[in-house]
């Protein structure tokens, strides 16, 4: 009988654990930093007339694919060189390792200047 208690204690306690790690679900220490962009020259043939480069480095523990958003400032449109102001890694970056986005900046209608957009990176 003491046995079978004492297999009884260690099943509920395995069980209670499962639960916690379900119920914390899965652990992303993908960790992305994205440096303020930069203004450039745009590369010819983009139509483009301000283009900015921005940095992600991927500041994790783990290889991860990253997520960007571009926000473009006021005033202009903005998008990245794939042509959406989303791009997503195809693969994962891994832990240090550093990506380089192009950024398309052109004034909204009737505005004659730009402004710098923003770039927001998580992990994908």
């Amino acid at each position: 009988m003491t046995m079978l208690t004492a297999m009884l204690i260690v099943a509920l306690a395995i069980g209670a654990i499962l639960f916690f790690l379900l119920w914390q679900g899965p652990s992303s220490d993908g960790r992305f930093e994205t440096a303020a962009p930069v203004a450039v020259d745009c590369p010819s043939g983009t139509g483009a007339p301000v283009c900015y480069d921005a940095d992600i480095t991927n500041v994790g523990e783990r290889a991860q694919q990253v997520r960007c958003q571009v926000t473009p400032g006021p005033d202009t449109a903005a998008l990245f060189d794939n042509g959406d102001d989303v791009y997503s890694s195809p693969v994962p970056l891994e832990p240090g390792s550093s990506i380089t986005l192009l950024v398309q900046v052109s004034p909204s209608n009737g505005a004659t200047v730009v402004s710098q957009p923003s770039v927001a990176c998580e992990a994908a």
